[in-house]
């Protein structure tokens, strides 16, 4: 991706080992409304949050499972859609993205690593995105 290391190597407490792990993570603002972005889906899948999402050590394969998510079809939300897959890789996943939407929306969250488990607080969330030429399973 062109870019250096964030140095985001730290420990949940001084008698712990530090290691690589998730800084805040966020998506800035872009030019579109949902509306917009959706409208213009011919067929697709809206998800609104995930029960499940992780990325690799090597910050290289993604994967995210749907909670909230809906059908779109000819740009209008249908009918829910049970827990769809993105499986996908990091340059892929920034390639992808045709439309960031207006709005923004934060999370605490953490990151859970090590042996035995290091739990840190980060923070992540931005704005809705619309990925084209992607597959779901």
């Amino acid at each position: 991706m062109g870019i250096k290391s964030n140095g985001s190597s730290r420990a949940n407490n001084y008698d712990k080992e530090p290691i690589i792990r998730m800084s805040n993570t966020l998506l800035e603002k872009g030019d579109y409304s949902e509306e917009e972005m959706i409208k213009d889906v011919k067929n697709g899948i809206l998800m609104k949050n995930f029960t499940e999402w992780n990325i690799d050590d090597k910050r290289f394969q993604q994967k995210y499972v749907g909670l909230d998510c809906y059908l779109i079809k000819n740009g209008e939300i249908k009918h829910p859609i049970i827990k769809p897959i993105l499986e996908i890789t990091t340059p892929y996943l920034w390639n992808s993205i045709d439309a960031v939407g207006k709005n923004f929306e934060g999370h605490s969250a953490h990151c859970g690593k090590g042996e035995p488990m290091q739990d840190i607080p980060v923070w992540h969330g931005g704005a809705s995105a619309r990925l084209k030429n992607i597959r779901l399973i």
